[in-house]
């Protein structure tokens, strides 16, 4: 019998390690130590597949792979306009990149609230897990809180504090989210 749980208690001798993906099509730099402490974290426990630009995250460790993508530094362009689209180009190429692969579940490390809402129709058929960073503050915006509320319902969330999570629950995202 295989179990999907990282192995603890098992019944068998063998044991099924979940393969998680870090999908990130934002990456930015002040994230950068964030990310590769969670995957080092991550990695004790699961098999890993990245997907990053080159010299974003190290991924030298057991149980990473890593998938190099020439992604654009969006978030450095002044117009929203552009940095939109750059954000939604990076997306596509992150998701062409992961076809064939196979993997349990994806965590989403950074991404861009409006261009999620448009594009996480395209994220596998996999259990999915946002970490919310800034983009609490965006939903602030009646506009963008509507485009959040498309797809909040239908992923998980990390929340670093639980007045974020309070936050999300008040505007209508289900608590055991």
């Amino acid at each position: 019998m295989r179990e999907r749980t990282g192995c603890p208690k098992l019944t068998t001798n063998i044991c099924y390690m979940q393969t998680i993906l870090l999908f990130d099509y934002y990456m930015p730099i002040a994230h950068k130590k964030l990310n590769q402490s969670i995957v080092t974290i991550l990695s004790k426990e699961y098999k890993l597949i990245v997907l990053t630009k080159n010299g974003y995250i190290r991924t030298r460790l057991h149980n990473v792979r890593s998938i190099k993508l020439p992604l654009f530094d969006a978030a450095t362009f002044k117009n929203k306009y552009v940095r939109l689209l750059l954000f939604i180009i990076n997306f596509i190429i992150a998701r062409i990149s992961i076809i064939g692969k196979k993997y349990d579940k994806v965590i989403v490390l950074t991404y861009e609230t409006l261009s999620m809402g448009y594009l996480y129709k395209l994220l596998p058929d996999k259990p999915i897990c946002l970490f919310e960073h800034y983009n609490v503050d965006s939903i602030s915006k009646e506009r963008t809180k509507n485009i959040f509320l498309r797809y909040a319902n239908t992923v998980s969330h990390f929340v670093f504090a639980p007045y974020i999570g309070d936050y999300l629950v008040s505007i209508g995202i289900d608590r055991n989210r």
